[in-house]
């Protein structure tokens, strides 16, 4: 299982389509936040940044009122896919490691 979830983020991180620096901003920032550190990066625009917060620390509360901000904001569907997939592969990757892995 953790083989293929790394294969599915480098394949994320790598994609020719999208935006890869808005990915790869995500997953340092939803790595900050699982970390408990502290996500000061500013690379990521506030709506995302929002966005980003709530995929990882509480995605099944996500209203439609946070995802018409970050529609809103100008980020349109494709935008948001690759945003919450990135987020949201941080803590799924945190959760399949077995206690005594690093």
């Amino acid at each position: 299982m953790r083989a293929r979830l790394q294969t599915l983020v480098d394949k994320l991180l790598d994609a020719s389509e999208g935006d890869p620096e808005i990915r790869r901003a995500t997953v340092a920032r939803a790595i900050a936040l699982t970390e408990g550190a502290p996500a000061e990066d500013k690379s990521l625009p506030a709506a995302l940044a929002a966005w980003v917060e709530r995929v990882v620390s509480s995605a099944w509360k996500i209203t439609d009122e946070e995802l018409a901000a970050v529609r809103d904001a100008g980020f349109d569907e494709e935008a948001i896919f690759e945003t919450t997939i990135a987020a949201a592969v941080v803590p799924a990757s945190r959760a399949t490691r077995s206690p005594s892995a690093p």
